[in-house]
């Protein structure tokens, strides 16, 4: 009962191009693509409690770019990076606080951050694949997450972090004539064994101590692996 229908209007502009790099005395590709993007939401869906119940936001505002960059070049070496960077905002947005016991008084959120959404994301990335070596590459990169908040108000942040990443692996290795191939990785996520908050829960309940618990971790230094085969006829 407390729902309305969701209405959404959103206007983007992007631009992506594949360039050549002979003519710098590099051999190899430049790649980039760059997204403008406005998004305007009616009656978007705000959870409360933990998702116990849900309020509709009057209306939000999301307004952003986005931007990629990769570099290829002859020699087995891949640089890339990825940016987004972004204002979201409640433009209209009024509590009726009789969901919480308290009926005649309202809370008017208008301006505030839109709760658990980040305002920047970035990540960067070398990788190195040896031309002698059929497949096999070396990766190392970073990711980050910006600071936001937990909550509709603007009291519980969410702090930002960087964590770093490394793996090896072979990306296609060709076994014999008969078409069968393998490819795998192994790799080690978070080498800095960093603590930091993957995810939150929006508008969390308090807890005995009148405490919010909403900080979901992240994992500490970590391995992953695969292995894969396949075939092609």
């Amino acid at each position: 009962p407390l729902l309305a229908p969701i209405h959404s209007t959103t206007v983007e502009f992007g631009t992506k191009h594949l360039l050549p790099l002979d003519g710098t005395g590099l051999a190899g590709w430049l790649t980039y693509d760059l997204a403008l993007y406005w998004l305007q939401v009616n009656n978007d869906i705000i959870p409360y409690d933990d998702g116990s119940y849900y309020f509709t936001a009057g209306r939000t505002s999301r307004m952003g770019i986005e931007s990629a960059v990769q570099i290829q070049l002859a020699m087995g070496l891949t640089v890339d990076g990825a940016l987004t960077v972004s204002e979201n905002r409640y433009a209209e947005y009024t509590i009726d606080s009789v969901h919480f016991g308290r009926a005649g008084r309202f809370a008017d959120l208008g301006g505030n951050a839109v709760a658990g959404v980040p305002d920047l994301f970035y990540s960067a990335g070398v990788k190195f694949a040896p031309p002698g070596v059929q497949g096999a590459y070396l990766r190392v990169g970073v990711q980050g997450v910006g600071r936001y908040y937990a909550d509709d108000r603007n009291m519980y942040d969410v702090p930002s972090y960087v964590v770093l990443h490394a793996s090896i692996g072979i990306d296609k290795l060709q076994i014999g004539r008969s078409g069968s191939f393998i490819r795998g990785f192994i790799g080690m996520n978070n080498i800095a064994n960093r603590k930091y908050a993957v995810a939150a829960w929006i508008n969390p309940q308090l807890n005995s101590r009148r405490l919010p618990v909403y900080l979901e971790p992240g994992l500490p230094r970590n391995l992953v692996g695969s292995i894969s085969a396949g075939w092609e006829f």
